[in-house]
């Protein structure tokens, strides 16, 4: 897409058929019998079922229906509106919240303590951290039901879904799906979906018509990240027992062409699903993303669209089929998918019912498609853009927006007819052989646009800029009210009317997880690392990841920690003994971030993690790195370097965009 694109205007008047893509896949054969649930392949896309599953299940699960004042499901609802139905909060009572009680949260990650979506059902709220672990509590008093531990890493987002009296969660490493009983955490089945390094599950479950719909996905492990052959599928698995019933590739073409190298598609985010029971996706982008020395500006590795990646996609969940897809960013370079749930929503154009389905993602637009065509009716851009639409760079890096870590990274909402959308302003430098995601920057440099879009003519109605960042909490709303979070550990809560801001809280962790809200009841998880805003206190708050219970008329406060002084990454210590240099990783760099060492010298490099955030130090051209350290863990290695300069940086996903590199002078 260029830069010229005006909010509302066709993309296919602008780009033509070369950058949208467009199809119906038709189905092709049967293949193999692979047993008594899953009878055969379709085309190249898809394993099919012919028999639906034993039990006689009602299509929409009962608990959707029975706590749909609730928030059952991950996106409020399978049309994934993000609109609590039975909200009581609006700007009449909004001043009368208070919090009823906090849950403590201690799970680590590279994305802190948690990054999913709570639901909550009847009396229960149902939470899974970033190391895989299920909690049920109560929702009146905060108390723990039962926990269910399994310590598997999860790079998040993640999340749960209930559905015909069955619990289903994900484990992020090991890419596996497990079955537990939501009364009391046992586990009733589980499936290993992939067993690749580079391999992993970050979406939450997705229950309907008596099967789960989940997805391997190639950034999806701590361990690995979009490393060749690592290629996104969706599973449709059988509710009651777990079996296969179809599979389908996100990627076309055997990775489009070279398996060694490429990567890509899967899904962040679960599926939505309409009246007419087909399944809406938003898919991953492609892989390698950025031209390196090894990859050139060609990206000649995977040349054409590189479907499914980066696609809205329709499809039969009878079969697995596609039924149309629309390619929004083809032949991406840098890492911008159209990750976020679908949006499905009825509207009137022209006096006349239309049936519409709204994608977004991380390449920073808004579309309306129509459902039964697969047409797009409008596109509006949010946020900044800039040179995202080359397909040609130069030889020094060139500033992009949305970067790597920009564009809508949080789920967007829906009521009477508008769109809203959180899109996160932060920019990546790349060039032909060399790219830096944002020297000299930190998560507190981060923007955002938060904006209210028409879902008939794609016009912006209001779209306000605000100088923090919204990484993870969308959009939810509540009567006359959206609430986000942000960054700086700031629950906000806007006006629907005009986005004016009418209600804040500080909390003691980053809000990078999506909040759920039940009657009277607002969810925020606060699990990530706090970074300043213009609107943070004087001394930020120390780190206290917890889940957060806002109540009408409840009179608590958050716990707010004392501040820490190890995160200034002012102080540079000292090396321990001569030969041995000792560096901090705070959660927003290295202190100190440039050092000098003999050449031709054994020198012991030693890593210290002294934040909150799993962390590494890894250098490409010194050929050295140490392992990825949980908080208060640190680790020693030797390295004997020939005079030059080299860089390094933390290499867990989005790190280094935060700010954390560094450089090694060796003389």
């Amino acid at each position: 897409m260029n830069d010229e694109i005006q909010a509302g205007q066709s993309i296919v008047e602008t780009l033509g058929d070369s950058a949208v893509s467009r199809r119906r896949l038709m189905q092709a054969g049967a293949g193999l019998a692979l047993g008594a649930a899953v009878v055969g392949r379709v085309g190249s896309d898809a394993l099919a079922q012919d028999a639906t599953p034993e039990a006689a299940l009602p299509v929409v699960p009962p608990e959707v229906e029975q706590y749909a004042n609730d928030w059952p499901v991950a996106q409020g609802d399978l049309a994934a509106t993000r609109f609590a139905r039975g909200g009581q909060i609006d700007s009449s009572n909004v001043s009368t919240l208070g919090v009823a009680w906090e849950l403590p949260l201690t799970a680590t990650s590279a994305w802190g303590a948690i990054t999913s979506n709570p639901i909550v059902q009847g009396d229960t709220v149902y939470i899974v951290d970033n190391q895989g672990d299920v909690t049920a509590i109560d929702r009146e008093t905060g108390s723990e039901k039962w926990k269910t531990t399994y310590n598997v890493a999860t790079a998040g987002p993640n999340g749960l879904a209930i559905g015909y009296g069955i619990l289903v969660s994900v484990l992020g490493d090991s890419a596996t799906t497990v079955a537990l009983d939501p009364a009391t955490g046992e586990e009733l089945w589980s499936f290993q979906l992939a067993n690749h390094n580079s391999l992993g599950i970050t979406m939450a479950p997705f229950i309907y018509n008596g099967f789960v719909i989940v997805s391997t996905e190639p950034g999806g492990n701590t361990k690995g990240n979009y490393q060749g052959g690592a290629n996104g599928v969706v599973y449709c698995l059988d509710v009651q027992t777990g079996i296969t019933l179809w599979t389908w590739d996100t990627v076309e073409d055997d990775l489009w062409g070279d398996f060694t190298v490429n990567s890509g598609g899967g899904l962040w985010y679960p599926p939505s699903v309409d009246s007419d029971g087909v399944l809406y996706l938003g898919v991953a982008n492609a892989a390698p993303w950025y031209p390196t020395t090894e990859i050139q500006n060609d990206l000649a590795t995977r040349p054409g669209d590189n479907d499914y990646a980066n696609n809205l996609v329709a499809l039969d969940p009878a079969q697995g089929k596609v039924l149309w897809n629309v390619n929004m960013k083809p032949r991406d370079l840098f890492d911008l998918d159209n990750q976020q749930t679908p949006i499905v929503a009825d509207v009137e154009i022209g006096g006349e019912p239309a049936k519409i389905v709204i994608t977004t993602g991380k390449h920073g637009y808004v579309a309306g498609v129509h459902r039964e065509s697969g047409g797009i009716l409008w596109l509006t851009p949010v946020g900044t853009h800039k040179n995202d639409g080359l397909t040609n760079l130069p030889d020094d890096p060139i500033e992009i927006f949305p970067g790597t870590l920009g564009g809508v990274e949080s789920p967007a909402a829906y009521k009477d007819g508008v769109v809203y959308v959180a899109c996160l302003n932060f920019p990546s430098y790349i060039g032909k052989v060399t790219w830096n995601y944002a020297p000299g920057l930190t998560y507190s440099d981060m923007t955002s646009n938060l904006v209210a879009i028409d879902a008939v003519t794609g016009q912006i109605i209001w779209d306000v800029a605000l100088d923090y960042g919204i990484a993870g909490p969308g959009p939810v709303i509540s009567g006359d009210l959206l609430f986000t979070g942000s960054l700086d550990g700031i629950v906000r809560a806007f006006s629907i009317v005009d986005g004016s801001q009418v209600w804040t809280s500080q909390t003691s962790a980053g809000l990078n997880a999506p909040f759920a809200i039940a009657g009277d009841l607002l969810l925020v998880p606060a699990g990530s690392i706090i970074a300043a805003s213009p609107d943070s206190p004087e001394t930020l708050p120390g780190y206290y990841p917890a889940l957060i219970a806002y109540k009408l008329g409840a009179t608590g406060t958050p716990t707010l920690a004392e501040a820490s002084t190890s995160d200034s990454g002012d102080a540079t210590p000292a090396a321990a003994a001569e030969g041995e240099v000792v560096v901090e990783a705070y959660d927003l760099g290295f202190t100190p971030n440039a050092f000098t060492i003999p050449a031709n010298t054994d020198v012991t490099l030693t890593l210290k993690n002294t934040g909150v955030l799993i962390h590494d130090l890894v250098s490409d051209a010194g050929g050295f790195a140490t392992s990825a350290l949980n908080g208060g863990e640190e680790e020693s290695i030797t390295i004997n370097l020939a005079a030059g300069e080299y860089a390094f940086i933390c290499s867990i996903e989005g790190h280094a965009s935060a700010g954390m590199v560094g450089t090694v002078t060796v003389e």
